[in-house]
């Protein structure tokens, strides 16, 4: 099972939500985009014991 940790918008073109430094961390980021394409919501989480 995941557990979110963080959640944030960016602009459509900033690629740094899709870093793989984790640390050792299990993690999962999910990524989608607004209606008219400009902003995305990044959902990152981890596993949770």
């Amino acid at each position: 099972m995941y557990k979110v940790y963080d959640k944030y918008i960016v602009n459509a073109t900033d690629m740094r939500c899709t870093n793989q430094e984790t640390n050792g961390k299990i993690e999962l980021t999910l990524i989608t985009c607004d209606n008219d394409n400009t902003k995305r919501l990044v959902v990152k989480c981890r596993v949770s014991n």
